[in-house]
């Protein structure tokens, strides 16, 4: 969230093969918090928790494949929110 999730702090944190333990976790945490899902909605009352004491919400732009994975993303919520309104 607060655009600190770069590889040399990571280091720091975490050590040399951070990338071996929390790899998965950081692309999916990524995703999330660049989706910024609205108030109310679900995603957002699950993932509030992480924004509590943050001081600042100033998270990186998204990667070219985080672009894709968004648009993804994007496109599936799309297709849930039309069935279940029952759309086609």
């Amino acid at each position: 969230m607060t655009g600190e999730d770069t590889p040399d702090n990571f280091v720091i944190l975490f050590g040399p093969d951070w990338e071996k333990g929390i790899a998965d976790i950081h692309k999916s945490t990524r995703i999330e918090v660049l989706l910024s899902p609205p108030p109310g909605s679900p995603a957002h009352l699950l993932g509030g928790f992480m924004d509590e004491r943050c001081p600042v919400w100033r998270p990186r732009g998204p990667s070219a494949e985080e672009e894709i994975e968004l648009r993804r993303v994007a496109d599936f919520q799309r297709v849930m929110k039309q069935a279940m309104a029952g759309e086609e």
